[in-house]
Protein backbone atom coordinates (compact mmCIF):
# COMPACT_ATOMS: atom_id res chain seq x y z
CA UNK A 1 0.00 0.00 0.00
CA UNK A 2 1.37 3.25 -1.00
CA UNK A 3 0.57 6.31 0.89
CA UNK A 4 -0.25 9.34 -1.12
CA UNK A 5 -0.50 12.91 -0.10
CA UNK A 6 -3.75 14.47 -1.00
CA UNK A 7 -3.30 17.25 -3.49
CA UNK A 8 -5.42 19.61 -1.48
CA UNK A 9 -2.79 19.79 1.28
CA UNK A 10 -0.75 23.01 1.06
CA UNK A 11 2.88 22.59 2.06
CA UNK A 12 3.40 26.33 2.57
CA UNK A 13 0.95 26.56 5.44
CA UNK A 14 2.41 28.15 8.56
CA UNK A 15 2.92 25.80 11.46
CA UNK A 16 0.48 25.97 14.25
CA UNK A 17 1.04 28.75 16.71
CA UNK A 18 3.04 27.89 19.79
CA UNK A 19 0.98 27.16 22.80
CA UNK A 20 0.51 30.18 25.02
CA UNK A 21 3.11 30.55 27.77
CA UNK A 22 1.99 29.84 31.24
CA UNK A 23 1.52 32.83 33.48
CA UNK A 24 4.87 34.08 34.64
CA UNK A 25 5.52 34.84 38.19
CA UNK A 26 6.46 38.37 39.12
CA UNK A 27 9.61 39.11 41.12
CA UNK A 28 7.49 39.89 44.13
CA UNK A 29 6.07 36.37 44.01
CA UNK A 30 9.55 34.81 44.34
CA UNK A 31 11.21 33.98 47.63
CA UNK A 32 13.19 36.76 49.32
CA UNK A 33 16.65 35.27 48.53
CA UNK A 34 15.72 35.11 44.82
CA UNK A 35 14.50 38.71 44.92
CA UNK A 36 17.85 39.80 46.43
CA UNK A 37 19.78 37.95 43.74
CA UNK A 38 17.67 39.46 40.95
CA UNK A 39 18.02 42.92 42.48
CA UNK A 40 21.81 42.53 42.67
CA UNK A 41 22.00 41.25 39.08
CA UNK A 42 19.85 44.13 37.84
CA UNK A 43 22.07 46.62 39.67
CA UNK A 44 25.19 45.00 38.20
CA UNK A 45 23.66 45.09 34.71
CA UNK A 46 22.79 48.77 35.13
CA UNK A 47 26.38 49.49 36.18
CA UNK A 48 27.68 47.67 33.10
CA UNK A 49 25.24 49.53 30.84
CA UNK A 50 26.40 52.84 32.30
CA UNK A 51 30.07 51.90 31.86
CA UNK A 52 29.37 50.84 28.27
CA UNK A 53 27.65 54.18 27.56
CA UNK A 54 30.58 56.12 29.06
CA UNK A 55 33.07 54.03 27.07
CA UNK A 56 31.09 54.58 23.85
CA UNK A 57 31.03 58.34 24.49
CA UNK A 58 34.80 58.35 25.12
CA UNK A 59 35.36 56.31 21.97
CA UNK A 60 33.31 58.75 19.91
CA UNK A 61 35.24 61.71 21.37
CA UNK A 62 38.55 59.98 20.64
CA UNK A 63 37.46 59.26 17.07
CA UNK A 64 36.63 62.94 16.57
CA UNK A 65 39.96 63.98 18.10
CA UNK A 66 41.79 61.47 15.90
CA UNK A 67 40.05 62.82 12.81
CA UNK A 68 40.97 66.40 13.78
CA UNK A 69 44.59 65.42 14.39
CA UNK A 70 44.72 63.57 11.09
CA UNK A 71 43.39 66.64 9.28
CA UNK A 72 45.93 68.87 11.05
CA UNK A 73 48.72 66.44 10.15
CA UNK A 74 47.65 66.43 6.51
CA UNK A 75 47.53 70.24 6.44
CA UNK A 76 50.97 70.46 8.06
CA UNK A 77 52.43 68.01 5.54
CA UNK A 78 50.93 70.08 2.70
CA UNK A 79 52.35 73.29 4.15
CA UNK A 80 55.75 71.66 4.61
CA UNK A 81 55.83 70.43 1.01
CA UNK A 82 54.87 73.91 -0.21
CA UNK A 83 57.58 75.56 1.90
CA UNK A 84 60.17 73.09 0.65
CA UNK A 85 59.20 73.81 -2.96
CA UNK A 86 59.40 77.57 -2.32
CA UNK A 87 62.86 77.11 -0.80
CA UNK A 88 63.96 75.02 -3.78
CA UNK A 89 62.76 77.73 -6.17
CA UNK A 90 64.50 80.47 -4.18
CA UNK A 91 67.75 78.50 -4.09
CA UNK A 92 67.53 77.93 -7.84
CA UNK A 93 66.98 81.63 -8.44
CA UNK A 94 70.01 82.56 -6.33
CA UNK A 95 72.12 79.83 -7.95
CA UNK A 96 71.20 81.28 -11.36
CA UNK A 97 72.76 84.55 -10.29
CA UNK A 98 69.61 86.56 -9.78
CA UNK A 99 70.21 89.58 -7.50
CA UNK A 100 68.88 89.08 -3.98
CA UNK A 101 66.33 91.90 -4.25
CA UNK A 102 64.76 90.20 -7.29
CA UNK A 103 65.16 86.60 -6.18
CA UNK A 104 61.76 86.20 -4.52
CA UNK A 105 59.81 87.51 -7.52
CA UNK A 106 61.99 85.52 -9.89
CA UNK A 107 61.55 82.34 -7.83
CA UNK A 108 57.76 82.71 -7.83
CA UNK A 109 57.80 82.37 -11.63
CA UNK A 110 59.84 79.19 -11.74
CA UNK A 111 58.12 75.93 -12.67
CA UNK A 112 58.98 72.29 -12.17
CA UNK A 113 58.43 69.34 -9.89
CA UNK A 114 62.04 68.59 -8.96
CA UNK A 115 65.10 70.61 -8.06
CA UNK A 116 66.66 69.81 -11.43
CA UNK A 117 63.62 70.97 -13.39
CA UNK A 118 63.41 74.17 -11.35
CA UNK A 119 67.14 74.90 -11.83
CA UNK A 120 66.81 74.39 -15.58
CA UNK A 121 63.78 76.68 -15.66
CA UNK A 122 65.71 79.32 -13.68
CA UNK A 123 68.51 79.32 -16.24
CA UNK A 124 66.05 79.45 -19.14
CA UNK A 125 64.06 82.29 -17.55
CA UNK A 126 67.23 84.22 -16.73
CA UNK A 127 68.30 84.02 -20.36
CA UNK A 128 64.87 85.15 -21.53
CA UNK A 129 64.48 88.18 -19.30
CA UNK A 130 68.07 88.89 -18.32
CA UNK A 131 68.79 89.95 -14.79
CA UNK A 132 71.25 92.73 -14.39
CA UNK A 133 71.36 95.01 -11.43
CA UNK A 134 69.55 98.26 -12.10
CA UNK A 135 71.88 101.09 -12.86
CA UNK A 136 70.96 104.65 -12.23
CA UNK A 137 70.03 106.84 -15.14
CA UNK A 138 73.14 108.94 -15.85
CA UNK A 139 71.02 111.77 -17.18
CA UNK A 140 69.36 112.19 -13.79
CA UNK A 141 70.86 114.88 -11.59
CA UNK A 142 72.83 116.52 -14.38
CA UNK A 143 70.67 119.59 -14.56
CA UNK A 144 73.61 121.97 -14.36
CA UNK A 145 72.99 123.05 -10.78
CA UNK A 146 75.82 123.87 -8.40
CA UNK A 147 77.59 121.22 -6.40
CA UNK A 148 76.90 121.09 -2.72
CA UNK A 149 80.46 122.19 -1.95
CA UNK A 150 79.89 125.47 -3.76
CA UNK A 151 77.63 126.71 -0.97
CA UNK A 152 79.39 129.07 1.48
CA UNK A 153 77.86 127.49 4.58
CA UNK A 154 78.97 124.00 3.51
CA UNK A 155 82.50 125.28 2.88
CA UNK A 156 82.53 126.87 6.31
CA UNK A 157 81.65 123.60 8.07
CA UNK A 158 84.00 121.55 5.89
CA UNK A 159 86.91 123.89 6.68
CA UNK A 160 86.30 123.51 10.43
CA UNK A 161 86.32 119.69 10.42
CA UNK A 162 89.76 119.39 8.81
Amino acid sequence: MSESVPESVDTDVAPEAAPPEPDRETVEDLPEFAQKIIKALRSEAATHRHKARVAADKAAALEQETAALHAAKTQTETDLASARMDLTRLRAALAAGVPAELAEDFAARLQGDSAEEIAADAERLKQLVGTQARRGDPSQGASGGTAITDHPLTNFFLSRTT
